[in-house]
């Protein structure tokens, strides 16, 4: 960790870190329901539209305002972008960082390390 002034350690890749894995677990648990309420329409279309109305507010507030889909709509591309700007930071930008990434992969053999190359690839496949 980078050492500063006095003594005091650098907290800001901590808060990062933390906010990166926030933003992921909004963003999964995003899926995981646009999942779940776009399958309603494997039941009755009818189902369907009554998600969609109680995602308009009309059983909340009697009448559909569907400018709340648009603002959530906002609000997950917000989260999406920060989560990427926060993990572009991981990213090795040079042929000699991405040289000792490798290598650390290779001698490691540790599951996690593989498994951030995967990371890195599906998130920038999902960024395209």
């Amino acid at each position: 960790m980078k050492k500063i002034k006095q003594g005091k350690l650098d907290k800001i890749p901590a808060i990062l870190d933390f906010t990166q894995s926030v933003t992921g677990l909004i963003l999964g648990v995003f899926i995981m329901g646009h999942i779940l309420f776009e399958s309603s329409i494997l039941v009755s279309n009818e189902m369907m539209y009554k998600v969609t109305l109680m995602f308009e507010g009309y059983y909340f507030f009697g009448e559909t305002y569907p400018g709340i889909i648009s603002f959530l709509a906002g609000a997950i591309s917000v989260v999406f972008v920060v989560h990427a700007a926060i993990a572009l930071r991981k990213i090795p930008d040079n042929y000699r960082q991405h040289k000792i990434m490798k290598e650390h992969v290779i001698g490691m053999k540790h599951e996690d390390t593989s498994l951030w190359i995967i990371q890195i690839t599906t998130g920038f496949i999902c960024f395209l």
